[in-house]
């Protein structure tokens, strides 16, 4: 969890925007339940004016379960508030609207992590190894587009 959220901070920051505490839910299990609390948790208590533009979800079973909240509440995925997984799971193909979701390369991942040298590198160092790999975005139907006049950004 410290990990992606330090990744969300920092991509926030390249692009100049400002994470507000109060638009941050976080849980210690990542499934689609606690993916609905989350979003519940978000916007309980908040004026419509003051909702996020858009949800993003540390894995694509809490951002389902997020739509399912935002769904019960009444607040329309994407023309009220967009939702964003991560993972790409294979599930996805079988949703009545796709998902907007980030595809990391699992096989380029587990070759990695099954390279002879990169166990040993692990086992020298004790403290672990940090392995990133790149991400793309795959764009569905839980995106909205903002056009760049449109964009505000908050510092």
């Amino acid at each position: 969890t410290k990990m992606k959220m330090a990744g969300v901070v920092r991509a926030s920051n390249e692009l100049g925007l400002k994470i507000r505490k109060s638009n941050i839910a976080l849980s210690d299990k990542w499934d689609y339940q606690n993916g609905y609390d989350c979003a519940k948790d978000l916007l309980r208590g908040r004026d419509k004016k003051d909702y996020p533009t858009a949800i993003f979800a540390f894995n694509d079973f809490m951002a389902i379960g997020a739509i399912r909240a935002l769904k019960d509440l009444g607040i329309r995925v994407p023309e009220d508030i967009s939702v964003v997984g991560f993972d790409n799971i294979d599930m996805l193909t079988f949703m009545e609207r796709d998902l907007t979701t980030m595809d990391t390369d699992i096989s380029l991942l587990a070759k990695t992590i099954m390279d002879p040298n990169i166990i040993e590198l692990a086992r020298e160092t004790k403290a672990g190894i940090q392995i990133i790999t790149p991400v793309k975005l795959v764009k569905g139907g839980t995106l909205k587009k903002i056009e760049p006049k449109s964009i505000v950004i908050r510092k």
